[in-house]
């Protein structure tokens, strides 16, 4: 029988340990970073201030959709092989360059829309 749970896991791991290592490299690694089970990875986003940001969430879906990659979160599938692993961390890569720009001036100018809400909040 297939490990099928494992094989999630690993790229999963594959991908966040990627990630990680290039948030590191551009000095992101407080302001943009995984979390969660390594098949259902969820990225957290703040801004300058270092507070969590939906304007920042939303560049940084922005220019992964781009890229190749819908991302809300960071889910795999079974079928991912190398190629596809390597062209999602090309996609962060590329994706956290442009993050690590609108720390400096801000996500707002280079949103083609507005930010994104959270799903589950007060109605008000």
């Amino acid at each position: 029988s297939r490990d099928v749970c494992g094989r999630l896991a690993s790229i999963g791991a594959r991908i966040r340990d990627g990630f990680d290592s290039i948030c590191r490299e551009l000095g992101l690694g407080g302001d943009l970073y995984t979390e969660g089970h390594p098949a259902n990875l969820v990225y957290v986003t703040r801004d300058m201030k270092g507070q969590r940001s939906q304007a920042h969430r939303t560049l940084f879906m922005q220019e992964m959709m781009r890229r190749g990659v819908l991302a809300p979160s960071l889910v795999v599938a079974e079928s991912l092989g190398d190629s596809d692993v390597s062209h999602v961390l090309w996609a962060l890569e590329e994706s956290a360059r442009v993050y690590a720009a609108a720390l400096e001036d801000g996500a707002e100018p280079v949103l083609d829309g507005g930010a994104v809400r959270p799903v589950f909040r007060r109605r008000v």
